[in-house]
């Protein structure tokens, strides 16, 4: 629906109710459309319209589709304009699950006063977390260095900073941190003595 207009006369319910019938009958694999009012006017409105998607084959259930929508209301008529709507899959990737997951946090304010870029992850990942922290204080001095290691390794270059590095290991025991130190001298010597000298002029 690229835009749409009903006379005045015409009730919220009205407008829902269009909505809803717009997009069971473009679409033969939507099974239920639910909408929730967000915005209640009295000029602007925003309405959320959960879609089921289903296979047209089987009948059973495929994936969620989000459809925020703002509609405006003016002494002549109700308008819809699609420049104004957003829409979100809930396919892979699960934007809607991830929405829901950030909004979940944010107002459990769980995030605080965290600044930066968010990453939300999934139940299934977080609990992988949760049991390698409670690990690692049953785990080997030589295993703990080993999963370091592999961390580091896995540390994207363009997306990690010296202050980011600062924060983690400032809580260290000062003889973890000379030891970190003297290592990554060495290995920026053998680093260094293995790159081709280069000569400028």
């Amino acid at each position: 629906m690229k835009t749409g207009k009903l006379p005045p006369d015409n009730t919220l319910d009205d407008v829902i109710l269009k909505i809803k019938r717009y997009h069971t009958k473009k679409n033969a694999t939507v099974k239920t459309a639910t909408n929730v009012v967000l915005k209640d006017g009295p000029r602007a409105y925003k309405l959320a319209t959960l879609l089921e998607i289903v296979n047209p084959k089987t009948g059973a259930f495929h994936h969620f589709t989000l459809n925020i929508d703002h509609i405006d209301k003016t002494k002549s008529s109700w308008n819809y304009k699609a420049e104004k709507s957003v829409r979100l899959e809930g396919k892979s990737p699960d934007e809607i699950e991830k929405l829901y997951n950030f909004l979940q946090e944010a107002y459990k304010s769980e995030l605080g006063d965290a600044e930066g870029e968010l990453h939300v992850i999934t139940a299934k990942h977080h609990a992988s977390l949760e049991s390698i922290k409670n690990s690692i204080p049953d785990i080997t001095d030589n295993d703990k260095l080993e999963l370091i290691g592999k961390m580091l390794s896995k540390i994207d270059k363009n997306s990690s900073d010296i202050a980011s590095f600062v924060s983690i290991f400032e809580g260290s025991h000062e003889k973890t941190i000379q030891h970190i130190a003297t290592a990554s001298r060495l290995i920026e010597g053998i680093v260094n003595l293995s790159t081709p000298l280069q000569i400028k002029g």
